[in-house]
């Protein structure tokens, strides 16, 4: 069964650089295998600021969670990193482009769009969830054609990412996590943020 798993992750990840290189998008591919995730940290810092002058409390709980659904994927992806050793593609094949050395399984990216992407949506932004929505495609898919992650990689990632999304989502009336996210709004209030 590994085997299978193992060739099928080989395929995908080595047809879509043969793809890149066909086609010559390896410019965009550079462009768009990390540029999307800006968009996260963006998002957030935008969507605070006018829920504070809106002054918009619960809007702004909403964030704090959004937020600690892409933390929590953060953290998921390190323990596993620090237990699963997977070499890059790169270290098998000729890059694209260079990237510093660390660990491949899973995707960061895959983790942190993928949590964000689907809190955007179960919290009520789906207008942006959808115009987030090919970005996030995009960039995922350019990691594997950038010859950064294997297929699995992002995969995995991007299932970390929506299962914190979902968590945060199921326990946003949580009294304790409320407790927790009405802190943090009344320290940023504090700060007249």
């Amino acid at each position: 069964m590994l085997e299978i798993i193992w060739q099928i992750n080989k395929y995908v990840t080595f047809h879509s650089v043969n793809l890149v290189r066909k086609f010559h998008l390896e410019k965009f591919i550079w462009i768009m295998a990390d540029l999307p995730i800006f968009f996260v940290p963006t998002f957030l810092v935008a969507a605070w600021i006018y829920y504070a002058v809106k002054k918009d409390n619960e809007r702004k709980k909403d964030l704090i969670f959004m937020f600690f659904s892409v933390v929590w994927a953060i953290l998921t992806n390190l323990i596993i990193q620090h237990l699963v050793v997977e070499n890059r593609p790169e270290t098998f094949i000729q890059p694209i482009l260079d990237h510093l050395p660390d660990a491949s399984f899973p995707s960061d990216h895959a983790a942190v769009s993928f949590a964000f992407l689907t809190s955007l949506y179960l919290f009520g932004y789906k207008k942006t969830f959808w115009i987030y929505l090919p970005f996030v495609v995009l960039m995922n898919a350019s990691r594997i054609a950038w010859w950064v992650h294997w297929f699995f990689d992002v995969l995995v990632g991007a299932f970390i990412g929506i299962f914190w999304a979902f968590v945060f989502k199921k326990f946003r009336k949580n009294e304790l996590l409320d407790k927790v996210a009405n802190f943090f709004v009344k320290l940023a209030s504090y700060f007249k943020l």
